[in-house]
């Protein structure tokens, strides 16, 4: 992902968002001689490259395949969606990832929550991005919209209290 850019300008990205990953570190890591990242190195590299972290652990969602685990080879789209909580029980069950389902849908309950609370937010910027302008009743149903809103996101985060 890095391009046309210099392993040296790359690991000078990386010491400004502060965790030096190396030249030689990155020589290592695209060869395949060093088969780990931690997640510090992962976080600013993807930083750095102006992408997220796990496009960077999973390059080709679309047609490549991975060790998603030592035993389980997928596709990089499956990984891709597994590892950042989109995949429900039962399909990860099927795949070896997962043996107990109930368990991984309870641990998967404060992502979707976070998830939900997340667009729940943006539709609340959203709507005060059109709150200018507004007079009367479409100040009362902005009002009525941004109050549901809030009701929904502190009914959520209540829902999360028993982890």
């Amino acid at each position: 992902m890095r391009g046309r850019m210099s392993a040296q300008k790359l690991a000078d990205l990386t010491e400004e968002l502060g965790c030096r990953v190396s030249p030689d570190v990155l020589f290592d890591l695209e060869s395949g001689r060093r088969r780990y990242v931690t997640v510090p190195e992962l976080t600013v590299l993807a930083r750095a490259l102006n992408t997220t972290p796990v496009a960077l652990l999973y390059p080709d969602p679309i047609n490549g395949e991975t060790m998603m685990l030592p035993k389980v080879e997928a596709g990089q789209g499956f990984a891709l969606q597994w590892f950042s909580g989109h995949v429900d029980a039962t399909a990860v069950s099927e795949r070896a990832v997962c043996n107990d389902a109930a368990a991984y849908n309870k641990n998967l309950r404060r992502i979707e929550i976070a998830r939900a609370i997340w667009e729940l937010n943006d539709q609340r910027a959203e709507l005060m991005k059109a709150r200018e302008g507004l007079s009367g009743a479409d100040q009362r149903d902005y009002l009525i919209a941004m109050a549901e809103l809030t009701r929904q996101i502190k009914k959520l985060k209540e829902s999360d209290d028993g982890r």
